[in-house]
């Protein structure tokens, strides 16, 4: 198409040379003054318009980095130092402005994490371009983590013993979770409530206390090691304990209070 206008204008300024002269030549020598402004329009617009053709022909166009690759550059490096986890875990890249117009990166694109960003459910990646024309820019991504946690069925009351109809494992967003949560259905063993809790609830470690297998004023069996010797007797629980806890019993026997430690529902390790 330059090709044709470049033509054209030759094309224009040959006639208006031709034209020039044979109207000079056929008026008179009084009017020519009158008609030479047409000849010389036309020469000034075939000049301009043969100014204009080379600078139509290069046009400057500006190539931009797209959005897109900027921020496969950032998920590809959080991806890559995910930890190892028993769940699963999504990233997704916070909106960028898509009117963003960073120039086109001659090189490959670096990622690299700030030094100042604490880790959390939001990450911030660096994304930087060397040259021809260095740039940078911080991409966030959102972190979501997903894991098979235990979950009540229904509502449960405080100091209740959970059985196995109260609770089922099932796949939770965790990345808020402020506590130590219960992954296997086992970790329930010889726990109770210590409050109420609706249901659809992760259980967590905190809404949880030992159960109780000694009860106050239960019969127990004492036992006393004294080197090679075991001695057993008869005793009375004076208050209620959990597994592996201190509780105070009356030897039945003395009539003696001794402390000890409790090994079952039945045993107490006493102190010697």
């Amino acid at each position: 198409m330059l090709t044709k206008l470049a033509d054209n204008v030759l094309q224009l300024r040959s006639a208006a040379m031709i034209v020039s002269k044979t109207q000079i030549r056929q008026c008179p020598a009084s009017s020519r003054h009158r008609i030479g402004f047409a000849p010389t329009l036309l020469a000034i617009l075939a000049i301009a318009v043969t100014v204009a053709v080379p600078v139509m022909a290069n046009p400057q166009k500006k190539s931009w980095q797209s959005v897109s690759s900027i921020e496969a550059a950032a998920l590809k490096y959080i991806e890559g130092r995910q930890a190892a986890s028993s769940g699963r875990t999504e990233f997704r890249v916070k909106t960028l402005d898509r009117r963003l117009k960073l120039a086109r990166c001659g090189a490959q694109l670096e990622t690299f994490a700030p030094s100042n960003v604490n880790p959390g459910t939001t990450q911030v990646v660096g994304v930087r371009c060397s040259k021809p024309h260095p740039w940078k820019i911080y991409v966030p991504i959102s972190t979501t983590t997903y894991e098979q946690v235990v979950v009540t069925t229904r509502p449960l009351q405080r100091g209740a013993s959970i059985n196995p109809g109260d609770v089922r494992l099932e796949e939770r967003d965790i990345s808020k979770a402020r506590h130590r949560y219960l992954t296997e259905l086992k970790q329930l063993d010889g726990r109770v409530l210590r409050q109420d809790i609706r249901a659809q609830t992760i259980i967590s470690q905190n809404v949880l206390d030992a159960e109780d297998i000694v009860k106050r004023g239960q019969s127990v069996t004492l036992l006393a090691r004294t080197g090679r010797m075991n001695v057993r007797m008869r005793g009375e629980a004076l208050s209620s304990a959990a597994k592996d806890q201190r509780i105070r019993v009356k030897n039945l026997s003395s009539q003696r209070v001794v402390e000890g430690i409790v090994q079952s529902r039945q045993l107490v390790l006493v102190d010697h």
